[in-house]
C-alpha cells in the first residue's frame, strides 16, 4: 500500500525516528517489532508493536507528555530527554491526527491517525 501524507519531510522522518527507536529500545530484548497501516477512508490508521512488556498502568498519562520519562521495562534507565513521544503527539496533532496508547495481553501497541487531505494551518 502506497500511503501519502502532507507533511514536511523533516517532520515525518522526526516521527517516525521517534516511534521507531522507542519501539525497539523499550520493547526489551527478543521483542518482535512490527509497524502497521490501515486505510480508513478520509485518514490513515497507523501503529508501531512491540511484544515487550506493557507500560505500567500508573505510568501511561505520562507518556505524551514533556519530559514525561519512565523508563525501560527491565527497570534500567536509558538515556533521552523525555521529549521523543511529545513531540511525535505534536507532529501528528498538527497535521489533524491523533495518538494514543493501547496495552494488550501480547504487548504494546502505538496508534496515530494521520490525514489523507492536507490540513490547514500546518
Amino acid at each position: 500500500m502506497t500511503v501519502i501524507i502532507h507533511a514536511g519531510r523533516r517532520w515525518i522522518r522526526s516521527l517516525y525516528r521517534n516511534l521507531i527507536t522507542n519501539t525497539v529500545q523499550y520493547g526489551g530484548k527478543g521483542c518482535v517489532v512490527f509497524f502497521g497501516c490501515e486505510d480508513h477512508g478520509r485518514h490513515y490508521r497507523l501503529n508501531a508493536y512491540n511484544s515487550g512488556e506493557t507500560v505500567p498502568e500508573e505510568h501511561r498519562d505520562k507518556l505524551f507528555t514533556k519530559f514525561g520519562r519512565i523508563g525501560s521495562a527491565d527497570g534500567n534507565a536509558t538515556a533521552g530527554t523525555g521529549l521523543g513521544l511529545y513531540r511525535v503527539r505534536e507532529i501528528i496533532r498538527r497535521h489533524g491526527g491523533d495518538i494514543w496508547y493501547e496495552a494488550s495481553q501480547t504487548g504494546s501497541n502505538f496508534v496515530f491517525t494521520m490525514p489523507k487531505t492536507k490540513q490547514t494551518g500546518e
